[in-house]
């Protein structure tokens, strides 16, 4: 009987790549909101890191429904602090 790889590595590293877009994107929104920015250039820059930080989650959020919740999962939270109910691998 083959060995059943494990998804930790892979998706614990997808997870880690939407923190930056997700830094990023909130950095934004401080910024549209302390200041008066350059609408035209500000808008580039969100569309641009709105665009990444959906690709990362996209292919996050494919991994957990491909393989389930893995069991190095330490918190009873998402990525972005919602609740993530369990589900079996498939």
């Amino acid at each position: 009987m083959a060995e059943k790889k494990s998804i930790a590595p892979e998706l614990g590293e997808a997870e880690r790549e939407i923190h930056g877009p997700l830094a990023e994107a909130q950095a934004l929104i401080e910024i549209w909101r302390s200041s008066n920015p350059d609408e035209a250039s500000f808008c580039c820059l969100a569309v641009s890191t709105l665009s990444r930080l959906c690709d990362r989650f996209d292919t996050y959020q494919h991994l957990l429904l491909k393989h389930g919740r893995p069991a190095f999962a330490e918190t009873d939270y998402g990525v972005l602090g919602d609740p993530v109910e369990d589900q079996p691998a498939a």
